[in-house]
């Protein structure tokens, strides 16, 4: 009755936009979905992440006479409130032990003197020099998870890596619920994964439109589902020290503490795997 689709905002202007023009001919071709589409973000709809995202959604003409249309934003919650609770161990002087990453991590530290005090940071330490020199530092969202980095961001306010829990809860999901293939990468995963919010803002609103299960209200709207990730976050004991032999390419470990191990499989029901 209905399909998602998710690509990244490039699509839409890739070869002057030809190639998008002709996927949505191609699934209008024989009439029988009413075909949206819509450039989005992750930080739109209540999780703090930068991700910018381009959907597609298409309802049959013939199981509903109600047109879809896409979920309003919602209220931003601070990226601190996805994070464990502050610990002694935090130190913002900390910086990656590769040269290279530390270096990034020090020009980015410039630039955050103008975010207020107290508020989070996070920056993407695995680039260039030169990359590094530009890069925006942002306090009310993270940059966009990427399935090649797999050991997580840095957390420049607290000078240690982002757990494999707050990245979760960065996409949407709550770690605890996660299951994943012996052998693969849990950052790799979730890096190359649609953000849950905005998969369950989307679903139920094209289930509302087909007239299904309207008695569910939107746990993103409501702030329930907000809630839930916060409370997981305020829980957790932050990360501990340890070996940087425990994490997998431990030279990017921090100089002053390395991130705790890859969590163990959980007894959850949902599962992260490449497609």
């Amino acid at each position: 009755r209905a399909f998602l689709l998710e690509n990244v905002v490039g699509l839409a202007t890739h070869d002057g936009g030809v190639m998008f023009r002709q996927v949505l001919h191609d699934l209008q071709a024989q009439g029988l979905y009413e075909v949206s589409w819509k450039r989005t973000n992750t930080s739109w709809h209540g999780v703090p992440q930068n991700r910018p995202r381009l959907y597609i959604v298409g309802v049959r003409r013939d199981a509903t006479s109600i047109k879809y249309i896409f979920p309003e934003p919602i209220d931003l919650p601070t990226i601190g409130s996805f994070l464990s609770p502050k610990s002694a161990a935090d130190n913002p002087s900390c910086r990656p032990r590769a040269p290279v990453a530390a270096g990034v991590i020090t020009q980015a530290s410039r630039r955050a003197r103008d975010i207020p005090a107290g508020e989070d940071w996070v920056v993407d330490d695995q680039i260039s020099t030169t990359r590094g020199n530009r890069v925006t530092v942002m306090h009310n969202a993270v940059p966009c998870l990427l399935a090649a980095r797999h050991q997580g961001y840095w957390v420049g306010s607290r000078g240690r890596r982002l757990t494999f829990h707050e990245a979760a809860r960065l996409q949407g999901f709550r770690a605890s619920t996660l299951t994943w293939p012996v052998g693969t990468q849990p950052f790799a995963l979730l890096g190359n994964t649609m953000s849950l919010n905005v998969v369950m803002r989307f679903v139920l609103r094209i289930l509302h439109t087909l007239g299904l299960h309207s008695h569910i209200a939107d746990p993103w709207s409501d702030g329930s589902a907000i809630a839930q990730l916060q409370a997981d976050a305020s829980l957790e004991s932050g990360p501990a020290c340890h070996s940087p032999a425990l994490w997998p390419g431990g030279s990017i470990a921090a100089v002053c503490h390395s991130p705790a191990p890859w969590p163990g499989g959980s007894d959850g029901a949902a599962s992260l795997s490449h497609n």
